[in-house]
């Protein structure tokens, strides 16, 4: 279910910690990405609410308050954001208002507030792993979904695709055992992926 309210955990040493309310989003969301940016500020998008949400918002730590920002290109929710070396946002893939996987990708500028289309991946898919990579372009694996130009039946992907932020270009990756909902870690010479 979508939900509007946000918490803040805050760790201590030898300790449980604690979680403590902070501001509420302007729009309830359910599979939405959050992600820091540069800033400390932190950018929540899309997500799913009555249908799927293009809008966007930041929250900063002080006064811990969220605003509006600019609106993807495509509603989508159970996408995967990250956070490119410049400090600009990628979101690639996840379901469209219609419930559809696509193959979409664009990229938010932070400083301008903004996004822009940037190249598609090879296969539409949600529920996704993305990372990013030491040379700063970024690793897709996994996730559910089909190839849209062939007008196949969705499955489980077994296909990984990378993408190079300098060319907005992406590439096949190989193939790994399949995973629906597909977690990736960052490791010294490559990711892991797990799940």
């Amino acid at each position: 279910a979508a939900r509007a309210q946000c918490y803040l955990y805050v760790p201590v040493v030898g300790a449980a910690g604690a979680w403590v309310a902070t501001g509420s989003l302007a729009t309830a969301r359910g599979w939405a990405t959050a992600s820091e940016l540069a800033d400390g500020r932190v950018l929540a998008c899309g997500g799913l609410g009555a249908s799927a949400l293009a809008s966007c918002e930041r929250w900063s730590p002080m006064p811990g308050t969220w605003a509006s920002t600019g609106a993807m290109t495509l509603a989508r929710y159970r996408h995967a954001t990250v956070v490119l070396s410049n400090g600009n946002v990628l979101v690639c893939g996840g379901l469209d208002v219609n419930g559809v996987p696509t193959h979409r990708c664009e990229i938010y500028d932070p400083t301008a507030g903004t996004w822009a289309i940037t190249g598609a991946m090879s296969w539409a898919r949600y529920g996704h792993g993305a990372v990013l990579l030491a040379d700063g372009r970024v690793l897709v694996a996994g996730g559910l979904g089909y190839l849209p130009r062939d007008g196949g039946t969705p499955a489980t992907l077994i296909q990984a695709e990378v993408y190079d932020p300098t060319s907005g270009i992406w590439s096949p990756a190989g193939q790994h055992a399949a995973r629906g909902l597909a977690q990736l870690a960052p490791i010294a010479g490559g990711a892991l992926l797990c799940g």
